[in-house]
């Protein structure tokens, strides 16, 4: 956990700070309380707030791993026993929050969905969630473990697939592989080979056939 002050905290510890000194210098026995009460605050803020965000439990689902480049893959990321207010921070900048559901007091369900301009192989390793303390001096910072391989197919393999399905004839087939995009992109070799390696002909299923070439 990696903790920092905000830009309010860093205004308060300098202004804590530059009291201090002002009492020493000046004798001000007036200034000296107030630094020592500002200083007193600070460390509450502190302490208080890291005792309560090690109770924060954060676990995240994402629902399929695999997506052609123009689909959205939809995740939830859910913080229990977090009273304190939190941002969701994703250093590879393709997840965007869709909604916050309130489930109880101390309870939140993040709805996010994962967007990719490129094709390839993406890995979403870990969350970050930036927990405020309760005077908003510190910002915790808590990582969710999500550690998921996306495989983005590119548009092209889309249109490839549908070509060779509709030449081999096979429309139904293509139409129910099409719906299922979490098939590997290299599906469509196995419908033009047969057992040898070579395409011969598509046909009606006759009984007797080899149940591996249907």
């Amino acid at each position: 956990m990696k903790i920092r002050f905000t830009g309010f905290g860093a205004g308060l510890i300098s202004s804590t700070i530059f009291l201090t000194v002002s009492s020493i210098a000046f004798k001000d026995l007036f200034l000296l309380i107030t630094s020592i009460g500002l200083a007193l605050l600070i460390s509450t803020d502190l302490f208080l707030t890291y005792f309560v965000s090690r109770r924060c439990l954060f676990t995240s689902n994402i629902e399929r791993d695999r997506a052609w480049v123009w689909e959205k893959i939809r995740g939830e990321i859910e913080i229990r026993s977090c009273p304190l207010d939190f941002e969701l921070t994703d250093p590879s900048r393709s997840i965007v929050i869709e909604d916050v559901e309130h489930i109880s007091r101390d309870s939140r369900k993040i709805i996010i969905s994962l967007e990719f301009m490129f094709s390839g192989v993406h890995n979403i390793k870990n969350l970050m969630i930036k927990i405020y303390s309760i005077l908003k001096i510190f910002i915790f910072n808590r990582e969710v473990y999500v550690n998921r391989n996306i495989i983005v197919y590119p548009e092209y393999l889309y249109w490839l697939q549908r070509i060779v399905y509709i030449i081999g004839g096979e429309r139904s087939l293509a139409s129910s592989v099409l719906r299922e995009t979490s098939q590997p992109p290299n599906i469509f070799r196995s419908i033009l080979r047969s057992s040898a390696g070579e395409y011969y002909e598509t046909r009606e299923y006759s009984p007797g056939d080899d149940i591996k070439r249907i």
